[in-house]
């Protein structure tokens, strides 16, 4: 298994500009969620709870540069995880759900 943590990110980028490189500490260390991913042989989706950073974006008390990915134990071994890009024809989705108060 892998945790993977999502990371509220602190500065303007572009997809042309940002490599692991050029982040470099522009994103809030601790992170927003974290989920632990497990491989069963079947593919499927992932999710992250990004709830209070959606409300602080919302309410403008937060700038909204989006969110890294980074896996918790970043180690030279040969586990890793795929995501697909909006480029795969899989692309991540951000689902939000509105509650009436």
């Amino acid at each position: 298994p892998r945790t993977i943590a999502v990371h509220s990110i602190t500065q303007k980028w572009t997809e042309q500009g940002v490599t692991w490189g050029t982040i470099a500490n522009d994103f809030i260390p601790q992170p927003t969620a974290t989920t632990t991913l497990s491989w069963d042989g079947i593919l499927g989706w992932n999710s992250w709870d990004v709830t209070n950073d959606v409300v602080q974006m919302t309410n403008n008390t937060f700038p909204n540069y989006g969110w890294m990915m980074k896996d918790t134990v970043e180690d030279r071994s040969q586990r890793y995880w795929f995501f697909h890009s909006r480029e795969s024809g899989s692309a991540p989705e951000l689902r939000v759900m509105v509650k009436k108060l």
